[in-house]
């Protein structure tokens, strides 16, 4: 993790965006494995209005891999600009390539971003126990699920990265 010298206007601020933020709702199926998982486009769902509103710039950047690690291999730099401060905190994610082309890369990147991105912000996917269920929103949450899951009862996707979740570094 890197940091601008001073980071007390950004934490003022994210503070408040973790205060709206709420665990992001599992949209996709894994078929490989059999399990439910949040998208991208669910995490960003959660968090976009919220960063925004606090004055909270987010990129997600590829950048180099350190030599040392060879070819295939893709890092992501995940950096939250506090706007009206400048200062920063950033985060870089190392991942192996489950495929040294084109597909390969963009597959792993939209995984590097997800994960970097729940990471850095403390988001969390819905849960199925009795915690879950003692969030006023809960109910609403899990009726959004299941009114998803109505209307798409399979989503075709392309082959998972389980094995990216054991190299995931943040």
């Amino acid at each position: 993790m890197n940091t601008s010298s001073s980071i007390i206007k950004l934490s003022q601020a994210m503070l408040k965006v973790q205060q709206q933020l709420q665990p992001a709702i599992k949209d996709a199926r894994n078929t490989f494995v059999g399990n439910d998982y949040a998208t991208l486009n669910s995490v960003m769902d959660i968090c976009k209005d919220a960063l925004i509103s606090h004055g909270i710039w987010l990129t997600q950047l590829p950048t180099p891999v350190p030599v040392e690690l060879g070819t295939g291999h893709i890092a992501l730099e995940t950096k939250l600009i506090h706007a009206e401060s400048g200062e920063w905190i950033s985060s870089t994610t190392v991942i192996p390539l489950p495929k040294n082309e084109p597909q390969g890369m963009g597959s792993a990147i939209t995984y590097a971003r997800r994960y970097s991105l729940c990471a850095m912000l403390g988001i969390i996917t819905e849960d199925d126990d009795g915690n879950a269920a003692s969030n006023p929103d809960y109910k609403q949450t899990k009726k959004m699920r299941e009114k998803f899951w109505r209307r798409n009862p399979v989503i075709k996707l392309q082959r998972p990265l389980p094995e990216l979740c054991q190299s995931l570094t943040v």
